[in-house]
């Protein structure tokens, strides 16, 4: 009911007092960024944990896996009844080889024991529910818990670090933020200012050849060093932009990309009417999984955010073959998910990446 009413009195406002509104929430943002001791701890791990071999990683995994498997045993019905069945107690779980004694969930699974997989500690945890749609167009309801999101934060600040950037670069955002807009706005502005975070949304709605020039007029006075959101949108801000050859407006020092898969062709002509590298992230409402790609251009897990398993008719794929991701996060104590099947493919590989960085390499996500 509170939502529905702010919402009613965001879109009944000017332009103008939007930004303020929408500037205004995103303090709280910022205050957590730099008061919250748990955010800053965990941001601060991550960026040495990057650098951890093998082994260590191995031992943070396994480490972090105990401490979820003992959490889901106690607190989530399903994995009780689960693990109960099957005669397994925490203590049987150890390791990521252990994993195996546990069963694969499926989406279906999860939707029809909804339910059974919330935690029977929820009202102590503070909490949003999202909705997510798989391939198959079917949606299901996710629980976030507050603290997951500020690990998704920290995990996308990393990230930054990668392209040389920092947590308060400026940012142009072309991304699902369907809250900001609506299909009455007939007139520009088609964006909304961040001015506390020095973002700028950019709506996905309207972006047309016909509104290009309004685009282009606020992105060279904003100048981003950050284009962030869908791959098929920035391309085509990028294709617009080289048919109507206005040339280089603006001069961004990288481009993320998420939410969809970034095709060949269309990083190619980003790289070119940009004249900067792009960062691909892959995750998911879920949060059990994510990977990002590092400035030699190679996707790596993060391996602080959960495990990934590479199966194929129930064996572990080998290094460069095709499987399915089973996914376990760690992240998420409002709904945390073991061995949850994406329903994404991808290939995994062995090699060692010349960034540095031990953890591990994929070779593609499909």
């Amino acid at each position: 009911m509170i939502v529905n009413y702010y919402k009613k009195i965001y879109d009944l406002s000017p332009s103008y007092l939007q930004n303020i509104e929408i500037s205004a929430i995103s303090l709280n943002t910022i205050f957590r960024r730099n008061f919250n001791p748990f955010f800053k701890e965990y941001y601060a791990t991550l960026l040495k944990t990057q650098w951890c071999n093998e082994k260590e990683l191995d031992s943070l995994q396994n480490k972090n896996l105990k401490t979820l498997v003992e959490y889901a045993y106690q607190n989530v019905p399903y994995y009780h009844k689960i693990f109960r069945s099957s005669n397994i107690y925490p203590a049987d779980i150890r390791t990521k080889e252990d994993l195996k004694r546990l069963p694969i969930i499926t989406k279906e699974i999860v939707r029809n024991n909804w339910h059974d997989f919330i935690p029977t500690n929820i009202k102590n945890i503070p909490h949003v529910q999202v909705t997510t749609t798989g391939s198959t167009g079917r949606t299901l309801d996710i629980l976030w818990s507050r603290k997951s999101r500020m690990i998704e934060d920290c995990f996308g600040y990393r990230m930054r670090t990668w392209a040389g950037l920092n947590i308060t670069s400026k940012l142009a955002h072309f991304g699902a933020m369907d809250l900001f807009f609506n299909d009455k706005i007939k007139k520009p502005p088609y964006w909304r200012d961040n001015f506390s975070e020095r973002i700028v949304y950019f709506s996905q709605c309207h972006l047309s050849e016909k509104n290009l020039p309004y685009y282009i007029k606020k992105l060279k006075s904003f100048q981003p060093e950050i284009l962030r959101g869908h791959p098929s949108k920035i391309f085509l801000i990028a294709y617009f932009i080289k048919k109507m050859d206005y040339g280089q407006i603006i001069h961004p020092k990288a481009i993320f990309t998420s939410s969809e898969m970034l095709l060949p062709n269309h990083a190619k002509l980003m790289t070119e009417v940009f004249d900067c590298p792009i960062f691909d992230y892959y995750g998911n409402n879920e949060r059990v999984s994510s990977m990002s790609q590092c400035e030699k251009g190679r996707y790596h897990i993060n391996s602080e955010y959960g495990i990934i398993e590479f199966m194929k008719n129930g064996e572990e794929v080998s290094s460069g073959e095709m499987g399915e991701m089973i996914c376990t996060g760690f992240i998420n104590d409002a709904m945390p998910l073991i061995r949850y099947n994406m329903e994404d493919l991808a290939v995994p590989s062995s090699e060692n990446c010349s960034c540095g960085r031990h953890l591990p390499v994929v070779a593609s996500i499909l």
